[in-house]
């Protein structure tokens, strides 16, 4: 017999192959770490997650989804052996279970009857935008342990006192592939709740997870209008548990005036929070929170900086009163007031209030808090906006060298801060010299500092410092095409030898960046572009050769979209053929990459005349082999589809029109009774027309006149 497991650990497995080993790898170790056991709740019909979970256990129970999620996770509770269980689903995994393993491995479990532990839900495929959530998913197991609850199942009952754990798992089931799946998803939810909602009419529970649900969905009007009947309806509640739930009513309600851009009546429901007394600090913060973002908007410093210290004041008074917050943090929406992005929210309107006050105190304070060094950065609307312009205000601060610095290493942050800067350059002129000559002095090997120095250049700097600047600049841009025109003209009035450096750029890079920036520009730009390369050539080099070919290419199969001329068309294809073939023939090495679909776009034009089904057929070939040209070709065999309908009928027009001329000599010969030179035309037309029956006819007719003539025919 074995050892009884300490922790079951249950999860619901689904048709998600691309999460589901993620999420066991993490549990593996914390299975390590505590005797465990790994029970699995299949729905799927995937035969890729049931390969995958066969790896991880043998215990695994087939159930057929039948929306009632208590049913799935009590056939899961069933089976399991453990004195806790652990529940989660397959698009969940934990990044930091260190906490959770500390609290079995230190017997401190033996005095709760139940823990939560955190969950990040992401919204955003860049995982920039989230929320943090105490969730109940730890329970101590007794024989009457089970789910209830079609939908947002919980475990009941419980008993004992409960441990908040600092364990961190996150979770990316909000994030969907597209809208369709969203709504898909929030359509499900919201039948359940309704439904939950009918059956328990007193429950608040079932009304706030729908508010969450329009939340997701970003339904704002529904947000609020539930919010404010919740609040009418249970104006009588006055219980510790339900209360949690009246101010995620006020919070729900107030958001969504928020995100409807009516920021007054938004206001006015915060203040209802704040003076009913069933609310807790913790919505109040939440509220403060909120006041400080309609402050802000409005550009009312004074009040927007108020409220955020009142938001931070209650903050203080929750960390000395711990039992107090964490029975607070149990209310959806609520609990939010103090997570991650809350407080970079805060931290960034008490940056920018104390800006707008010249004070650049709190921007020394703050900024370090913000946690830059992550991938993605939340930033309020404006906020690198407002930077740029206290930078240049308040005389550039050595404060603001250490901000731009951190932030010209982020990218996220270099991009909302190269927005802001970019536009002085035609707006404020003066003001740009300033903010180059400042952007100048950073050391840090990136296109735009390159591009600074040399704005901020003059005739001073000496002209091999100013060489190896712009050389910088074309090392550092991701797109040397992209080089600005401005840096060219001052280059070269500097003396400075463009083209050397230009050939400095290996052929592959050369050819990878000229194709991304015809990609990403206009046919006006490619071809100015390419004109300004060319101009500068003074020797041979297999670039300018490349680059000819490359262009050709792009004008025959990119920049003719739009065009139904065949004759164009037509030459441009030609010219790329055979630039490509030329190239190719200087250059063998290069045969095999190029030279095979140029050969048979040259052979394929060759035929047009003389066989121009067999032309069109090869074409048609061709752009099934390359589609990159499918859409340039396709417009090319409908032109030459209707240029040559066209030249058959201005054939057959012709054809007539001589048929017309011949005939009428042939009539006045016939006329003149001279038969042998009208049979002699008609024999020279029926070449021309064999089947034509007019002509066979007439010629008939004459002969017989003919033989009249002559005596031997009656």
């Amino acid at each position: 017999m074995g050892t009884k497991p300490v922790l079951s650990i249950s999860m619901l497995v689904s048709d998600r192959p691309d999460t589901i080993r993620r999420c066991l790898d993490s549990l593996k170790p914390i299975m390590e770490a505590i005797p465990c056991e790994l029970i699995l709740v299949s729905t799927s019909r995937n035969q890729e997650v049931h390969t995958i979970i066969k790896e991880y256990t043998d215990k695994i129970v087939e159930f057929e989804w039948c929306d009632d999620f208590s049913k799935a996770r009590n056939a899961g509770l069933m089976q399991a052996k453990g004195e806790w269980f652990l529940t989660l689903d397959d698009d969940e995994w934990f990044v930091e279970p260190q906490p959770l393993i500390a609290f079995f491995q230190s017997g401190e479990y033996r005095k709760f009857g139940c823990a939560n532990y955190l969950v990040r839900n992401f919204y955003d495929t860049k995982y920039q935008y989230y929320s943090d959530a105490w969730v109940s998913r730890m329970i101590r197991l007794s024989k009457d342990t089970h789910y209830e609850s079609k939908i947002h199942e919980y475990l009941y009952p419980v008993e004992g006192e409960c441990k908040n754990i600092e364990a961190l798992a996150y979770h990316t089931g909000y994030i969907f592939e597209s809208e369709e799946k969203r709504l898909e998803h929030f359509k499900r939810n919201e039948q359940l709740l309704q439904k939950m909602i009918q059956e328990e009419p007193d429950r608040l529970r079932w009304r706030v997870q729908l508010l969450q649900e329009y939340r997701s969905v970003h339904d704002y009007t529904h947000m609020y209008e539930l919010g404010m009947q919740c609040i009418e309806a249970f104006k009588a509640v006055n219980n510790s548990v339900d209360n949690r739930d009246i101010g995620t009513f006020y919070v729900a309600a107030a958001e969504g005036k928020l995100f409807l851009h009516e920021e007054e009546e938004a206001y006015r429901i915060g203040a209802l929070a704040i003076n009913d007394s069933r609310t807790s600090e913790l919505c109040h913060a939440y509220v403060m929170l909120l006041y400080g973002v309609i402050f802000y908007h409005k550009q009312n410093w004074a009040e927007a900086e108020h409220a955020i210290k009142t938001y931070f004041q209650i903050k203080d008074y929750l960390e000395q009163n711990p039992t107090r917050l964490e029975i607070q943090k149990g209310a959806l929406l609520v609990s939010e007031a103090y997570d991650e992005m809350a407080l970079k929210k805060a931290y960034a309107i008490l940056i920018i209030c104390g800006l707008k006050n010249n004070n650049t105190k709190p921007l020394k304070q703050y900024f370090s808090y913000l946690e830059w060094e992550q991938d993605s950065v939340y930033l309020m609307d404006g906020f690198m906006k407002d930077i740029v312009e206290a930078m240049t205000h308040l005389k550039y601060e050595k404060c603001f060298m250490d901000v731009v610095s951190l932030a010209w290493n982020h990218p996220q942050l270099r991009n909302a801060l190269l927005g802001e800067i970019a536009p002085y350059e035609e707006q404020d002129p003066k003001g740009y010299k300033q903010l180059v000559h400042y952007l100048a002095k950073l050391s840090v090997d990136h296109w735009y500092l390159w591009y600074a120095k040399i704005c901020d250049a003059d005739t001073k700097v000496k002209k091999d410092v100013f060489a190896a600047d712009v050389k910088g600049l074309f090392f550092s841009i991701s797109n040397v095409f992209c080089v600005p025109d401005k840096v060219l003209t001052k280059a070269k009035n500097r003396g400075v030898a463009l083209e050397d450096i230009y050939l400095e750029i290996s052929v592959e890079k050369w050819e990878q960046h000229w194709r991304s920036y015809v990609a990403e520009n206009s046919a006006l730009d490619v071809r100015h572009t390419a004109e300004r390369i060319f101009a500068m050539k003074s020797k041979p080099d297999i670039r300018y050769d490349l680059l000819e070919v490359m262009l050709a290419e792009y004008e025959a199969f990119s920049g003719n979209e739009t065009s139904k001329d065949y004759g164009e068309m037509h030459k441009r294809m030609e010219k790329f053929a055979r630039a490509t073939l030329s190239f190719v023939q200087k250059y063998p090495d290069e045969q095999k990459k190029m030279g095979g679909v140029a050969q048979q776009i040259a052979d394929a034009l060759a035929l047009e005349e003389s066989e121009p089904q067999e032309a069109l057929r090869r074409m048609a070939e061709i752009s099934q082999s390359v589609p990159g040209y499918a859409q340039a070709i396709k417009n090319y065999l409908l032109a030459f589809n209707d240029y040559y309908q066209h030249k058959e009928m201005y054939a057959k027009k012709e054809l007539k029109n001589l048929k017309l001329q011949i005939m009428s000599e042939v009539q006045k010969c016939i006329e003149d009774k001279n038969y042998v030179a009208a049979i002699t035309i008609l024999d020279q037309l029926k070449q021309i027309v064999p089947t034509d029956l007019d002509i066979l006819e007439i010629t008939l007719q004459t002969r017989l006149l003919y033989l009249k003539q002559q005596g031997l025919h009656d």
